[in-house]
């Protein structure tokens, strides 16, 4: 009696646990590659947040500093007024001189310290007897202090005779402020008091450089309960609350802090959310690649496990079957054995065409550099035969074997010239900027392109001005910039008449600090959609072509800190008809403390 053969369902099963362990390897590969991702990420973003936090301490104590200084200037000036003993004799009411007079001595001051929004003198009975500016204040001539915390601060600066500051209060125009009183003493009696009144909001504006506004949200803040008492441009970009710094001004009795708020998010910006973004892409579509993977591989391990039950129940029941059963078995055999031969052709075709691929990549390079070296070369050729020539004639003439052999040795060294700036343009290296002149720039790049030009029968013009600045760039990327405009515009005179087929390269100064460099051609030009999207990645008009060149073109230039444009030329004497395309972008010019030359 025969063993009954296992249930498929059984064998399926089966099967399975024996490739559980095929995803060991990938599953540990992908979860090392999702750890040094997020370790990587972490890194960066404290890299990332420790310098932002650096910045911000820097910027915070300068601006703390420059409000200080405007602080202390006025608080000097005011005491200077104090201890003016000229102007106390004035400021008794018996000499008192008119409020025009008195406001126009310190209106100048008021005027250069726009800080300020008054300056104000009240007598021991708390009444204002002088202001400058006095025109919009005017108002206020001869009548009592009406403020608490002035009135408080008048108080304290009586007792304590030195200079105090008030808290911020609201003006009665509703503007936020805060006053020094500066006690004006004689005999040890205090006869009134110099009163400096601060706009909170022109203080900032003034006495903090421009540029912290542009990075930082800034607010004068009440250090006791944290409250903001002004802050600039509230409705403005979102805050990153991680950066954030606070530093105490410290005049006395008023606790007045500024705090900096720095605009944006920090780390996790749209560039570092999209990065992540694709990496967990990348992570997901390669468990689902290896799920996949393991299904195939099962399926496939079902279906040998069959096959090989199959084959052992032949084997068992040929004895009893036919010899019809047998030679199917041999046909099935041929079968096997005729798929293999087949996926074995297969992939002997694949890789010859992928040598064939790599053979017509040489033979581009090859073939390009064959044409750069011919001429040296060949030169090479003739000088040596005629070295050779006078040699076997017995000539004794040193002098012109010398002359040939250095005329060999020049050659060889032009040779060795093209091919090391070929591999030097080829090669991949780390961008790295250098002092470099503007016209060796250009003479290089027309080296490499000048045998293409010629095969197009196209005219090459070089226009620049004299004694032009150097540049600070890196070479092989300007260079990249160049060649591509320069066969952008070869290819562009397909269809000109080969006389009319000219290309301009111009340099000139545009400006004080940048040099405009342009290459133009005599082609047909483009309309005006096709300038609108020159630039756009994939874009081209060209049959054979992906659209890239432009684009990266653009992006070097940009990262040079210069711009790339293209316009339409016109000539003049032909009623402003448009004969070719001129494309063009500018460099900055090198500081002259740089020393790294090319």
């Amino acid at each position: 009696m025969t063993n009954a053969p296992p249930h498929p369902n059984a064998t399926s099963h089966a099967s399975l646990r024996r490739f559980h362990w095929s995803w060991v390897g990938p599953a540990l590969l992908a979860a090392v590659f999702v750890v040094l991702l997020g370790g990587l990420l972490w890194v960066m973003q404290q890299r990332e947040m420790t310098q932002h936090r650096s910045n911000l301490r820097d910027a915070i104590v300068t601006a703390a500093d420059r409000l200080r200084d405007k602080l202390q200037i006025n608080r000097d000036y005011l005491l200077l007024l104090s201890e003016d003993e000229l102007l106390f004799e004035m400021l008794v009411p018996d000499n008192a001189p008119d409020p025009a007079i008195f406001s126009a001595w310190l209106d100048n001051y008021v005027t250069d310290h726009p800080e300020l929004i008054s300056v104000m003198y009240v007598d021991a009975s708390e009444h204002i007897r002088r202001i400058a500016p006095l025109e919009p204040f005017k108002d206020l001539i001869d009548r009592p202090l009406k403020l608490t915390e002035p009135e408080h601060a008048l108080k304290r600066a009586h007792e304590l005779r030195r200079p105090v500051y008030t808290r911020p209060f609201t003006t009665i125009k509703g503007a936020r402020a805060f006053e020094i009183h500066v006690p004006v003493m004689s005999g040890g009696r205090c006869f009134g008091t110099f009163v400096g009144r601060y706009s909170c909001d022109r203080l900032l504006r003034n006495a903090i450089p421009r540029g912290v506004f542009s990075k930082y949200r800034v607010s004068l803040v009440n250090e006791q309960t944290g409250s903001a008492i002004v802050r600039l441009y509230p409705g403005g970009p979102k805050m990153d609350e991680r950066l954030t710094d606070t530093v105490t001004l410290d005049p006395p009795g008023a606790p007045l802090a500024l705090r900096l708020d720095q605009y944006g998010s920090g780390f996790w910006g749209m560039g570092m959310t999209l990065l992540t973004v694709l990496c967990t892409g990348l992570v997901v579509g390669m468990a689902w690649g290896m799920w996949q993977l393991n299904r195939h591989i099962a399926r496939r391990a079902q279906a040998e496990a069959q096959l090989r039950e199959a084959r052992d129940g032949l084997e068992v029941r040929v004895r009893e079957r036919t010899a019809d059963l047998e030679h199917a078995n041999v046909q099935l055999q041929s079968e096997m054995t005729e798929r293999q031969h087949a996926e074995q052709r297969l992939r002997e075709h694949q890789e010859q065409l992928a040598y064939v691929a790599r053979v017509s990549t040489m033979g581009e390079m090859a073939t390009s550099l064959a044409h750069e070296i011919n001429q040296p070369l060949g030169a090479i050729a003739s000088f040596a035969q005629g070295c050779r020539r006078l040699v076997d004639q017995g000539e004794d003439d040193k002098d012109t074997l010398r002359q040939g052999l250095n005329e060999i040795a020049g050659q060889a060294q032009r040779a060795g010239k093209i091919v090391h700036r070929m591999r030097e343009f080829v090669s991949q290296h780390a961008p790295q900027k250098s002092i470099t002149l503007v016209p060796k720039l250009t003479a290089e790049t027309i080296e490499l392109i000048e045998i293409e030009a010629k095969q197009a029968q196209v005219r090459m013009a070089v226009n620049m001005d004299g004694d032009l600045p150097p540049v600070l760039v890196d070479p092989v990327q300007i260079q990249q910039v160049l060649l591509n405009l320069m066969q952008n515009a070869i290819e562009a005179m397909d269809e000109t008449q080969p006389a009319d087929r000219r290309l301009t390269i111009t340099a000139h100064l545009n400006g004080n600090d940048m040099i405009q460099i342009s290459v133009a051609d005599t082609g047909p030009g483009c309309e005006q959609e096709q300038l609108d999207n020159i630039f756009q990645a994939f874009y081209t008009t060209k049959t054979t072509g992906m659209g890239m060149g432009m684009s990266i073109s653009r992006s070097i230039i940009d990262a040079h800190g210069g711009r790339l444009g293209a316009e339409n030329r016109v000539d003049a004497t032909e009623e402003a008809h448009e004969c070719g395309l001129r494309v063009w972008f500018t460099l900055p010019i090198a500081e002259e403390n740089n020393d790294d030359r090319d």
